[in-house]
């Protein structure tokens, strides 16, 4: 799950919130209930996680865990709305987080 572990750091860095209050917190609105759900979406989209195995990993249940993915891919399909250009803009800042975290860091002497 070291595909996992960058979603969550990307997400933690794009979202400004700490890893326990990503993974564990009872916050219903913004920032962390679309930081959980892009972390669900990328996981799933990005790396072909199953939601059985992001589940099993995050101790949650699957059928949450797929609400949940199918309630961003649904902002994030576009209602020509301010907030879906904000998830938009925030899933496009975790995808270049992400790559940019599985770039091999050059070591100088």
């Amino acid at each position: 799950m070291d595909n996992f572990n960058l979603c969550i750091t990307a997400v933690m860095q794009v979202f400004q919130i700490s890893k326990p209050e990503l993974l564990h917190g009872t916050q219903k609105k913004y920032p962390r209930k679309y930081a959980f759900g892009l972390l669900i979406y990328l996981a799933k989209e990005e790396f072909n996680y199953s939601l059985a195995d992001v589940g099993r990993f995050l101790n949650k249940d699957r059928s949450n865990l797929s609400r949940v993915r199918n309630e961003i891919a649904g902002y994030l399909g576009g209602r020509d709305n301010k907030f879906d250009a904000l998830i938009i803009g925030k899933y496009q800042q975790c995808r270049a987080a992400i790559h940019k975290l599985q770039q091999p860091t050059e070591i100088t002497q």
